[in-house]
């Protein structure tokens, strides 16, 4: 037996993966836009949602738990990304 053993694997990442620096991104502090993730804080988003969009999210995280709460809460997000990109502390590129 080898004392170390080389094995070629092929992985498909589920979020974006930036490697080297010590940042990790939560699935709730991004969004993607083209091919530029625009990071922020989540205790921005309050400030940067309308109200009825901020009700939409209170209901999706106090209500019934359920599997994909995670990318429901990253679904609206998206579709109201605009507000969230202004308030951005930093962006990067991404690829396709």
């Amino acid at each position: 037996m080898k004392f170390l053993q080389e094995h070629h694997l092929k992985i498909t990442a589920l979020t974006p993966v930036h490697i080297g620096c010590g940042e990790d991104y939560t699935p709730t502090d991004y969004v993607i836009d083209d091919e530029t993730l625009f990071v922020f804080d989540s205790s921005i988003v309050s400030d940067a949602l309308p109200k009825n969009i901020r009700q939409r999210l209170m209901e999706l995280v106090s209500g019934r738990r359920q599997d994909d709460v995670l990318k429901q809460i990253q679904r609206l997000f998206h579709e109201h990304r605009e507000p969230l990109m202004a308030k951005a502390s930093h962006y990067l590129p991404v690829t396709a």
